[in-house]
């Protein structure tokens, strides 16, 4: 049963095949759409933090 398994660090030499076009394609637009997510969660949540932060900002005292 051992005999069957291939040991992965003997291919980290080996050269490495170049990706096809479609495939490199599709995950480009995936990370592109990833970043895109994570721009607007980010502007969300800073607004959110900067709009709650004025709304319950307390003033001096007032005399």
């Amino acid at each position: 049963m051992a005999e069957n398994v291939q040991n992965p660090f003997k291919d980290i030499g080996k050269r490495i095949m170049e990706a096809p076009p479609n495939l490199k394609k599709k995950v480009m637009q995936d990370v592109a759409a990833a970043k895109l997510f994570m721009d607007l969660a980010s502007l969300y949540t800073v607004n959110t933090k900067e709009l709650l932060a004025s709304l319950f900002k307390t003033r001096g005292k007032e005399q």
